[in-house]
């Protein structure tokens, strides 16, 4: 009987252990996930500032050299992305179209290693010729972490 009840005792500090670093893990990993989502979604909201304000410095130093920007125009690279999109932010500056603020909505972020696909809705609050008006586009944009070096 003695026997009996030192190998269940044993089988059971095995089960919980296990379990207990099982628990570990996944709290560990959410952990990450929860950050990690969090330093995406406030670099997207620092780019998209940028953007806006036509930071071309800070957008280079977030864009890869070998990015892609995939758009209704087609497909550009980083040079073409970014003289693209300052034409285009100064283009409504001159016809009197301004951006007030800004919020991102419904954003979801995957993680693969060290890829992220971040998807959300840019809800901008503008003024057209001093009329107020809104709109909502969706982006999707792909991280990859990189080494410093």
């Amino acid at each position: 009987m003695i026997r009996y009840a030192s190998v269940l005792m044993i089988f059971a500090m095995i089960a919980f252990s296990e379990n207990g670093a099982f628990a570990q893990k996944n709290i560990t990993t959410h952990y990450y996930m929860q950050k990690t989502t969090a330093q995406l979604l406030k670099l997207e909201k620092k780019s998209m500032v940028a953007e806006f304000a036509l930071d071309t410095a800070f957008l280079s130093s977030v864009i890869y050299h070998t990015c892609l920007s995939i758009c209704e125009e087609g497909v550009h690279g980083k040079q073409a992305y970014l003289s693209g999109m300052c034409h285009t932010i100064s283009q409504r500056n001159k016809d009197s179209l301004f951006v007030d603020s800004f919020k991102l909505e419904n954003a979801i972020v995957h993680l693969y290693g060290n890829t992220s696909v971040v998807t959300f809705v840019v809800h901008s609050y503008r003024k057209s010729r001093g009329i107020p008006n809104e709109r909502k586009t969706r982006f999707y944009d792909v991280w990859v972490t990189r080494k410093a070096g």
